[in-house]
C-alpha cells in the first residue's frame, strides 16, 4: 500500500528531527564526535562510545516509527469521513498481502508455445503466444447435428417470452450492486461515478437499454475491450501460456446491460426448467457448497444402502474452457431452449465482432479479433457458458444410471458406485466416452494429464489392493489419491473431514498472522472493530463449508476433536482482540467478545 510506505518515511524522518535537536550524551552530534575521535585517536573507549550513540538513535528511530504507526492505524481505521469502514478493510488488504510475503513479479518473463520450442523475449512475440493460447483458432467441432435440426427446431419450438423492456428501477438496482474499486475498461469510467449519477441517468439509460435490446445488436464500442493477462498461482513453469489466465476490461456501461441480459436469462432457465439440475454455478441457490452437498450425500446414501460399497469420483479438466467455446454451437443451443430471437440477436452480437487488445506490464497489443471464446470479466459470460456446457451433463443427470455426475460451471465430476474400485474405474472410463464424444461435437479439450481421481471406501485394510486402481485414458494412468480439493473443500477417502480441518486452521492462522499487524489489545482499532475483522475475514475462512463436514450422517453435530485445530486458532484471536491474559477461561473471553 503506497500511502503506508509514504507515512512510514515521514515517520522516520520525524524521528530524526526529534533526535536531533536532543542535547547531552543521547544527542546526535555526540555521537557524530565520538566518531571524529575514535578515528582520531583509534582508542577502544572511544568505539564504545560511538556504537552506544548508534543504538541509542536506532532505538529511537524504532520508538517513533512504531509510535507514529499506531497512531496512524488509529487515525485510518476510525476515520468517520470513510463511510462503510473503508479505511479499516484498506488496512485488512494489505495486512493480508503482507503477511503472504513478496509479492510475485507481474512482469512476463520470455514465453514459448511448448516445451520444445525456444523462448521469445519480445513483448510483439509474448503477446501472440497469448493470443493463441486464448483465443484459438479452430474449427474441430462437428455440426453435422446442429445442420440436421437447426431448421426444424427453429419452425416447431416455441420460444419462451421474455420481455426485453427496461425499467428505471432495474437500471438503479444493477448500478447499485456493481462493485466498487474495480478497474475500468476502455471507457475509464470507474463504477463510483456511475453509482453517484445514477438517480440522474437511470431513466434515460432504461431506455436505450430497451431501444438496444430490441434492435438485438450492441454497440461497436461495448465489444472493444482490454484483455489483462494474470499469473495463475502455484505453477511450475511461468515460460508457458498455459500458467496464465486471460480477464476482459469491458466497458462499464457495457456489463450494465450485459448483467440486465444475464438476470433475464437466468431467471428464464430456472422458470422454465431449461438447464440439468446437476449443474451448479451462474444460478439462484446453487452455489459451491451445494455441488459438495450433493457429492456428500451421493457418497452417504451409496454406504447406506450398501455396506461395503465403493464410490468413486473422477474429477475432469477443461482445458481453456471459456476460450474453446464455439460460437455457431452455442447460438445453436440457445435456439434449440426456446430463448426468444432478441436474445438470439443479442447473444450473436456479443459474440461476433469482438476485438480485444492483450496488455501486461510495459505493453499492449494491436487489435486481436477473437473468432471463438467467452470473454472472462463479462456478467453474461457464466450464464452462456453453462447453456454451452448443460449437454455434458444431461448424459448424467438421470439418478437411475450408473454414473452421475455435477459441475460448477467449467468444473466436472462424475462419480459412480459399485463393489469394487476396479468396477468403478472401467465403468467412468465407459463414461469419458460420452465426454469425448461431447468434446468432439462441440470443440471442447480435456486434459487427461490433469485429471484426479478417488475412492470413497469405509473399509480400514485393502488387503487385494482395489483401492489402489487407476483409470486409463488416452494414455495416461490416472491414480488415486488420499485427499483432493472440491471446489475449496479437501475431501478424503473416509470422508472423517480431517484433512480438511487441518488446510481451514492453516488458512485461519494465516489470517491471524495479518490481523496481528494492525490490532492489538493496547493500540490499532478498537475492539469493536477488531471483532469485525474477526467475523468478517478470519472465521468466513476458517468455516466454508461447514454446513456439510460440520455434520454426521445422522444430522447430529460432528465429534469434538473435529474442529479442534479451528479453536486454537479462534482461541488466539480472542485473546488478540480482547487483552485476555493466558489462564484466562475461553467461555469468560467469548462472552466478552
Amino acid at each position: 500500500m503506497p500511502y503506508v510506505k509514504v507515512w512510514r518515511d515521514i515517520a522516520q524522518k520525524q524521528g530524526q528531527a526529534q533526535w536531533l535537536k536532543g542535547s547531552g550524551h543521547h544527542g546526535h552530534p555526540n555521537s557524530l564526535r565520538a566518531r571524529r575521535m575514535y578515528n582520531a585517536t583509534g582508542e577502544a573507549h572511544h568505539l564504545q562510545a560511538q556504537r552506544s550513540h548508534q543504538n541509542l538513535l536506532k532505538k529511537e528511530l524504532r520508538r517513533a516509527n512504531r509510535n507514529n504507526w499506531r497512531r496512524f492505524i488509529e487515525e485510518v481505521t476510525s476515520d468517520p469521513m470513510r463511510p462503510h469502514n473503508q479505511g479499516l478493510w484498506r488496512m485488512v488488504k494489505w495486512s493480508k498481502k503482507a503477511a503472504s510475503g513478496p509479492q510475485a513479479n507481474q512482469q512476463i518473463p520470455p514465453l514459448r508455445r511448448n516445451d520444445h520450442e525456444s523462448l521469445q523475449k519480445e513483448d510483439s512475440e509474448k503477446a501472440q503466444i497469448l493470443a493463441e493460447r486464448f483465443f484459438p483458432r479452430t474449427g474441430l467441432m462437428d455440426h453435422t447435428d446442429a445442420e440436421s435440426e437447426h431448421q426444424a427446431h427453429l419452425n416447431s419450438a416455441q420460444r419462451i417470452n421474455i420481455p426485453y423492456t427496461v425499467m428505471k428501477e432495474q437500471v438503479e438496482e444493477v448500478i447499485r450492486k456493481l462493485p466498487r474499486g474495480k478497474a475500468t475498461g476502455r471507457d475509464d469510467i470507474p463504477y463510483e461515478a456511475i453509482q453517484e449519477i445514477a438517480p440522474e441517468i437511470s431513466r434515460a439509460l432504461a431506455q436505450a437499454c430497451t431501444e438496444q435490446l430490441a434492435s438485438g445488436s450492441l454497440p461497436r464500442g461495448f465489444k472493444d475491450s482490454t484483455t489483462v493477462v494474470l499469473r495463475k498461482d502455484r505453477k511450475k513453469d511461468y515460460s508457458l501460456p498455459s500458467s496464465y489466465r486471460p480477464i476482459a476490461l469491458e466497458n462499464s456501461l457495457a456489463k450494465v446491460l450485459e448483467k440486465i441480459v444475464a438476470d433475464r436469462i437466468a431467471k428464464a432457465s430456472e422458470e422454465h426448467g431449461l438447464l440439468s439440475w446437476n449443474q451448479m454455478g451462474a444460478r439462484r441457490k446453487r452455489s459451491t457448497l451445494s455441488a459438495i452437498d450433493m457429492l456428500t450425500i451421493c457418497v452417504q446414501m451409496a454406504w447406506r444402502a450398501r455396506p461395503g460399497c465403493v464410490v468413486s469420483m473422477l474429477s475432469l479438466d477443461i482445458s481453456g474452457a471459456f476460450d474453446h467455446v464455439s460460437h455457431e454451437r452455442l447460438l445453436w443451443i440457445l435456439g434449440k431452449k426456446g430463448l426468444p430471437q432478441w436474445i438470439l440477436d443479442l447473444s450473436r452480437s456479443f459474440l461476433k465482432g469482438r476485438r480485444t487488445r492483450i496488455s501486461f506490464p510495459g505493453y499492449e497489443s494491436d487489435w486481436i479479433e477473437t473468432e471463438t471464446d467467452i470473454p472472462q470479466g463479462s456478467p453474461l459470460s457464466p450464464i452462456l457458458f453453462i447453456f454451452f456446457i448443460t449437454e455434458l451433463l444431461e448424459e448424467f443427470q438421470h439418478v437411475g444410471g450408473e454414473t452421475l455426475a455435477f459441475g460448477f460451471l467449467d468444473d466436472t465430476n462424475l462419480v459412480t458406485w459399485g463393489d469394487s474400485a476396479e468396477e468403478n474405474c472401467r465403468r467412468l472410463e465407459r463414461a469419458h466416452e460420452k465426454c469425448i464424444e461431447w468434446s468432439t461435437r462441440h470443440g471442447a479439450r480435456f486434459a487427461p494429464d490433469k485429471y484426479r481421481l478417488i475412492h470413497f471406501s469405509r473399509c480400514r485394510r485393502d488387503p487385494s489392493g482395489d483401492l489402489t486402481s487407476t483409470i486409463r485414458i488416452n494414455g495416461h494412468h490416472v491414480k488415486p489419491e488420499t485427499k483432493l480439493r472440491v471446489l475449496g473443500v479437501w475431501v478424503d477417502p473416509k470422508m472423517n473431514w480431517k484433512e480438511h480441518t487441518k488446510h481451514a486452521a492453516q488458512k485461519g492462522l494465516a489470517a491471524y498472522e495479518a490481523l496481528s499487524r494492525i490490532t492489538t489489545s493496547t493500540w490499532g482499532p478498537s475492539m469493536r472493530r477488531s471483532r469485525l475483522i474477526y467475523t468478517a475475514v478470519v472465521r468466513p475462512m476458517m468455516l466454508y463449508g461447514a454446513q456439510v463436514w460440520a455434520l454426521r450422517d445422522n444430522g447430529e453435530p460432528a465429534v469434538s476433536s473435529l474442529p479442534q485445530p479451528l479453536t486454537v486458532v479462534q482461541n488466539r484471536c480472542l485473546r488478540r482482540i480482547t487483552g485476555g491474559y493466558k489462564r484466562t477461561p475461553i467461555a469468560a473471553l467469548e462472552r466478552k467478545a
